[in-house]
């Protein structure tokens, strides 16, 4: 599959990509690179970890490595890091929402 990664500010990048893993309300993972392995690549993972009844943690981690990776750092430098943020601060309030919206039904 192909993903487009945009971040604010910065180009978008075209990266094809392969799932790893799916196992729903549990991992996601994929893979992808641009060009080849060696050149740029990186692995994404989604995870959710049961706490207690009502109560997760999610991960979410991302290794990038190849030859291009320190150009893509220099470039993209801080805006990796507010799209990550920002991925991460709407998938809790999403989440944060939904549980409120659910205790809120009656049984």
């Amino acid at each position: 599959m192909s993903l487009t990664l945009g971040m604010p500010g910065r180009p978008s990048l075209n990266v094809k990509a392969q799932l790893q893993e799916v196992a729903p309300n549990r991992r996601l993972t994929w893979h992808g690179n641009v060009g080849a392995d060696w050149l740029f690549a990186g692995d994404r993972e989604f995870a959710i970890h049961p706490l207690a009844e009502d109560k997760v943690r999610f991960t979410h981690v991302e290794d990038v490595h190849g030859l291009l990776f320190p150009v893509f750092r220099a470039l993209m430098g801080s805006a990796i890091q507010r799209h990550h943020d920002t991925l991460n601060s709407s998938l809790k309030n999403r989440a944060e929402a939904l549980a409120a919206q659910a205790a809120a039904e009656p049984s």
